[in-house]
């Protein structure tokens, strides 16, 4: 190989492997990542200030990389977000922790944006805990993270899609308009495991456990269920496993009660009409 090739190759390989000179290294409270950019957390943060202890911009990326996050998400009767994506969408990448201030009150967020992507690649969890919220979002794509230690674990204004994601032993597992994905737990929640609220509210999951739920474990205007199990819930007091005001569509799916509603949840629960006879004790 001439000496001529073998420069270029040379130069091509440290061109591939060097890092982007816009990198940002994340070690203190308060950074922000510009829009577009990536921003690697590089040492576990303790924050103490209401300001957002990372802020990312339009399609910012925040990575984790094992890390934990602990910052303010309330100050009495004032929300604040630990991270908070400030534009249309942003990124997270895990593994790590994201943590809280405000327990089960009523009103930070660990994490908070219009548009919200999660995910550690099937690698780890993104651990979100002891915030009113643990994702606050419009629209989210919600992977790879367990919520608990929450008034709310995935709070959705309008559309979450989820993949392999634990909200167990919040006050409520997950409360959206539309609910749809996979491979979801929502166990020992004191009130509901999975709620779509609003008109024509819907849970569309396939592989769901939501067991032990003060409340019922599913309930919207609408449920369809794939390879599922929804047990020993107590919906209405009742042991009610799943609730709809539309009938249930389920498939290979384990519930012991239906209950048959009166019309969406809106401002409280609907009431309880009967039965939809799918479940095994209707």
């Amino acid at each position: 190989m001439s000496s001529v090739k073998t420069s270029v190759l040379l130069l091509a390989l440290a061109l591939a492997w060097s890092p982007p000179a816009n990198a940002i290294s994340i070690d203190t409270c308060g950074t922000s990542i510009p829009p577009h950019e990536v921003g690697t957390v590089t040492s576990d943060l303790v924050c103490s200030s209401p300001t957002p202890a990372v802020t990312l911009g339009l399609g910012a990326t925040l990575d984790l990389n094992g890390h934990r996050i602990q910052g303010i998400s309330s100050e009495p009767q004032v929300s604040h977000s630990v991270v908070l994506c400030s534009d249309k969408r942003c990124t997270i990448l895990g593994p790590g922790e994201v943590v809280g201030n405000d327990g089960i009150s009523s009103y930070g967020d660990c994490i908070a944006g219009a548009g919200v992507k999660t995910t550690t690649k099937a690698v780890g969890v993104i651990d979100v805990h002891d915030c009113s919220n643990g994702l606050l979002v419009s629209i989210g794509r919600i992977q790879d993270v367990r919520a608990h230690g929450c008034q709310i674990g995935v709070y959705g204004g309008k559309t979450v899609r989820l993949r392999r994601v634990d909200v167990s032993d919040n006050a409520i597992g997950i409360w959206s308009h539309q609910v749809g994905g996979s491979s979801v737990v929502a166990n020992g929640n004191t009130s509901f495991g999975v709620a779509a609220v609003g008109s024509f509210g819907a849970v569309h999951l396939n592989e769901l456990t939501a067991t032990s739920n003060g409340g019922a474990g599913v309930i919207g205007y609408a449920a369809s269920l794939r390879n599922s199990t929804v047990t020993g819930n107590d919906g209405y007091g009742q042991g009610i496993d799943l609730a709809s005001a539309r009938p249930p569509r389920i498939h290979a799916t384990t519930c012991v009660k239906s209950g048959m509603v009166d019309g969406p949840y809106v401002n409280g629960p609907p009431a309880l009409l009967g039965a939809w006879h799918v479940c095994s004790g209707d």
